[in-house]
């Protein structure tokens, strides 16, 4: 049964071997709060900081000669990360103290690290011994490991744009929503705008055939006749004939004053008229809209009958 690891002798050895010599960049802070291990760089003398006074910045790392030899000379797990190639970690190897507490954590004394690239970047390493097995690490083993790990990275990768991709659904349902309220607010507004209404219903279902609404009010009755003619005017002086059985406007003209009571037909030796008067008066049904569509201007005097004749084709 393994011993449980002191990880406070841990924490401590991990800190004093990069304090002697490892550059502990973003990337490396970054897999060492993964693994809960607080990392460290060596103070400069003469002030605060955790990065060596010696030590190159990360971005420069990867230029030139001389950068990929000093990312050579890092020992052990940071090494890995600096280079971001695969390795071996023996316990004898030199210059491998800042493992030495891993060694004893796993029970082996080798182990192999790959790096976890994600999007072209380390984002972690893979650890594994042989405390099973007891067979020595091959380039084999090395290499087998870095195929899983690039699998695992793809792994990530696609989970990474599962998320953006569920985020953007999110925010897409989000806009649909928002979409579909205004859009309902919107048509609720157009409603509200229509004060006047005209339609025709099915006697038997009582349902609405058509109807024409429009922002002026209708103060009078419509007269339909047996050519299938509806005959109705409005506050805005309009006189309109629908077709009874589509509501589409067949003929409209316009009047001195508001179209007011029932339009009326008759004939005269064989022709048919429609008769309209127009004027004044109507109390609430005439003030009420005028006082919600205030941009319908109502002439406030004249009084008028006007006659059409209508056209003698069926």
């Amino acid at each position: 049964m393994r011993r449980a690891p002191d990880r406070g002798a841990l924490y401590r050895s991990l800190q004093d071997l990069t304090r002697s010599g490892g550059v502990p960049d973003a990337r490396t802070q970054e897999i060492a709060l993964t693994i809960d291990f607080p990392l460290a760089g060596p103070v400069v003398p003469g002030g605060a900081g955790s990065v060596p006074a010696n030590a190159a910045p990360p971005s420069q790392m990867a230029q030139g000669h001389s950068a990929e030899g000093a990312a050579e000379g890092i020992p052990g797990i940071l090494g890995v990360l600096a280079r971001g190639k695969p390795a071996q970690i023996h316990v004898t190897d030199p210059g491998r103290e800042v493992d030495a507490a891993l060694f004893s954590l796993l029970g082996t004394e080798s182990f192999a690290v790959v790096p976890l690239f994600v999007r072209g970047a380390i984002r972690g390493v893979i650890l594994a011994d042989n405390l099973i097995t007891r067979r020595p690490i091959l380039e084999a083993d090395l290499s087998l490991l870095k195929t899983f790990a690039g699998y695992a990275g793809v792994a990530l990768e696609r989970s990474h744009l599962y998320d953006e991709l569920r985020e953007h659904v999110a925010k897409l349902q989000s806009a649909n929503e928002s979409l579909k309220t205004n859009q309902e607010k919107l048509l609720h507004a157009e409603k509200l705008s229509a004060i006047g209404k005209l339609a025709a219903y099915d006697v038997n279902t009582m349902q609405e055939v058509w109807s024409h609404q429009q922002r002026a009010a209708y103060l009078g009755g419509v007269i339909s006749t047996a050519g299938g003619i509806a005959i109705a005017g409005d506050i805005d002086r309009y006189v309109r004939a629908h077709d009874v059985k589509t509501g589409k406007v067949l003929w409209q003209t316009r009047l001195g004053t508001s179209a007011q009571g029932f339009p009326i037909t008759y004939s005269v030796d064989g022709k048919q008229y429609i008769a309209v008067m127009a004027g004044l008066g109507g109390g609430s049904p005439r003030n009420a809209p005028g006082a919600i569509a205030p941009e319908i201007k109502i002439p406030q005097a004249g009084q008028a009958l006007y006659v059409y004749a209508l056209d003698d084709q069926k």
